[in-house]
């Protein structure tokens, strides 16, 4: 084994994500130390196994899967996966399948990157949240210089919520949703 090829490993072993370095016969040849400290423990004995065998799962040898998919010619396929999750802590996982291919560019293998998606779950549930309040206080806004007009001209009280009405009613026979 050379120098590079130790420090190369030596970096796969830091990242925070699980990586999966699989050849070209769907052989697996690397699984770095997050994969098999945090996101399968006991994957270590992956290596020299077919990937289908170490990790069996309902896409394996159909057209779906995206190994399959990338020895055929796609370069770089993202998904989501909770096979590679069975030890509870990461009930599901965002995988980045990427296709190596030698210095001719003939396909060669695959690097697969799992990284947790729980973090980005609650960060979408959250960003729903504020949406939500920021929606609800924005109305509030209207409302308040929709009141604040109609005190200082009585004339054309109420004109406002009337046009309101009036446009979601437009709104709704047009088909638009309330959010428009």
């Amino acid at each position: 084994m050379t120098e590079l090829h130790i420090q190369c490993e030596r970096v796969l072993d830091a990242l925070a994500s699980g990586i999966i370095i699989t050849d070209a016969d769907f052989t697996i040849r690397f699984v770095n130390r997050t994969f098999q400290d945090s996101w399968q423990p006991g994957a270590q004995g992956a290596v020299g196994r077919k990937c289908f065998d170490a990790f069996p799962g309902p896409l394996c040898h159909g057209p779906e899967c995206p190994l399959v998919r990338i020895a055929d010619g796609a370069e770089r396929i993202a998904y989501h996966d909770q096979r590679h999750c069975k030890c509870g802590s990461h009930p599901s996982c965002t995988v980045l399948a990427t296709a190596l291919k030698t210095g001719e560019g003939r396909f060669s293998g695959i690097v697969e990157s799992f990284t947790d998606a729980s973090t980005l779950k609650a960060t979408q549930r959250a960003l729903v949240r504020s949406h939500e309040r920021l929606r609800k206080a924005m109305g509030g806004v209207i409302q308040a210089m929709s009141l604040t007009i109609e005190k200082r001209d009585p004339y054309t009280a109420g004109h406002q919520r009337r046009v309101a009405k009036l446009c979601r009613a437009i709104g709704r026979e047009l088909g638009l949703s309330w959010e428009c």
